[in-house]
């Protein structure tokens, strides 16, 4: 399972998601200063072909579900 972190996370924790699930894709959005929007949202879990998201402040839209139903 590839997991797509947007996030601000430490080290360790991206770790542990990697030895649990697999493979994670660490893509935060702090160094914008600002949330991912939707478009780039959906650019990022298409581009790292995530299985899942971690996510705390970026703009997960209906559109954005629609895109990733699973």
């Amino acid at each position: 399972m590839r997991i797509l972190i947007t996030a601000p996370y430490h080290q360790q924790g991206i770790q542990e998601i990697d030895q649990l699930f697999g493979e994670s894709v660490y893509r935060p959005w702090k160094p914008n200063g600002r949330a991912w929007n939707e478009a780039e949202l959906i650019q990022l879990l298409t581009d790292s072909r995530a299985d899942a998201l971690i996510t705390e402040h970026d703009h997960v839209t209906a559109d954005v579900i629609k895109a990733f139903p699973s």
